[in-house]
């Protein structure tokens, strides 16, 4: 049975909203046909809508930014539904962390191509989220980004934020508590719990791994001129440079309680979630997604 192409779409999203006729023309051109289009603004209706489709006769198409691709992506766990990344936002980073191109004609390439294989979610609670969560500056970064200064600056946006509050923003402590039930102590400015390697475009996590059925923590230390190196460490990163890791604590596991004084709130994929504590955990080869043809399988 030839699986057919349903749309869920951002139309507020940045590369959307320039020109979206020009983007429903060019997944015509690429023999990409769609049966029927969900708009992600509909979200009251958006769960019913979807209910309707047949996971096991439907590849569905998520044209978005980090955000909006973790908001429906719940939708899909554990189903035989095959769910292909079109990156239409400002950073893209799952769709990197996924080998995905930014670029729209090489992405639904590798759309067309037709390979996938089946990948990680993180879970806090009960919400699934792709790529990455975090507490502290990068969540404040977040917070004060919004769809108006990225349609402005596009991913610049980021950058004045992270100036702006590597100067103002203040230290917490973190307690993580691992599936042993052993405590680590921190005095920190960041923590970033990682599915995926990329964060703000920026690979920020390479020893995470959407298929190792680990989550990754990477704790950034208080500590003297530890914001200064932070933002010189992201700069590294940049580059594929790892300067300052005096400042890293790396953690790995199954699941995590992370507790914090005072309490915060955790930033999911660039998105507002709840505040500590809570819990995190993995879920291991949740969902089926398209990836480049090194993958595993190739659709029927």
């Amino acid at each position: 049975m030839q699986r057919k192409y349903f749309l869920i779409l951002n139309s507020k999203s940045r590369k959307v909203s320039k020109d979206k006729s020009g983007f429903l023309k060019a997944l015509s051109q690429h023999g990409i046909e769609i049966e029927r289009i969900f708009e992600l603004s509909d979200s009251n209706n958006l769960k019913k809508q979807l209910s309707t489709i047949n996971p096991k006769s439907s590849i569905i198409l998520i044209a978005s930014g980090d955000g909006a691709v973790s908001s429906v992506i719940d939708y899909f766990v554990y189903t035989e539904a095959l769910v292909g990344i079109i990156p239409m936002g400002t950073a893209n980073s799952f769709a990197r962390s996924l080998g995905i191109p930014s670029e729209l004609n090489d992405a639904l390439e590798v759309i067309k191509a037709n390979y996938f294989t089946q990948i990680d979610l993180g879970k806090i609670g009960n919400d699934y989220f792709a790529n990455t969560a975090n507490i502290g500056i990068s969540s404040l970064i977040n917070q004060s980004v919004n769809d108006s200064t990225k349609s402005i600056f596009g991913r610049s946006a980021y950058l004045f934020s992270a100036v702006y509050h590597l100067l103002f923003a203040k230290s917490f402590d973190l307690v993580i508590t691992d599936e042993n039930k052993s405590k680590n102590y921190f005095r920190s400015v960041e923590l970033l719990i990682a599915n995926g390697q990329y964060q703000g475009g920026i690979n920020l996590a390479p020893n995470a791994s959407l298929k190792s059925s680990q989550i990754n923590l990477r704790i950034v230390k208080a500590g003297f001129m530890s914001k200064f190196k932070l933002l010189v460490f992201w700069l590294g990163r940049v580059f594929g440079q790892t300067w300052f890791k005096d400042i890293i604590v790396d953690l790995e596991g199954k699941s995590f309680l992370i507790e914090t004084k005072p309490k915060l709130r955790v930033d999911i994929d660039g998105e507002g979630g709840i505040a500590t504590p809570f819990e995190i955990s993995i879920a291991p080869k949740a969902i089926n997604i398209i990836i480049k043809e090194n993958a595993s399988k190739k659709i029927n």
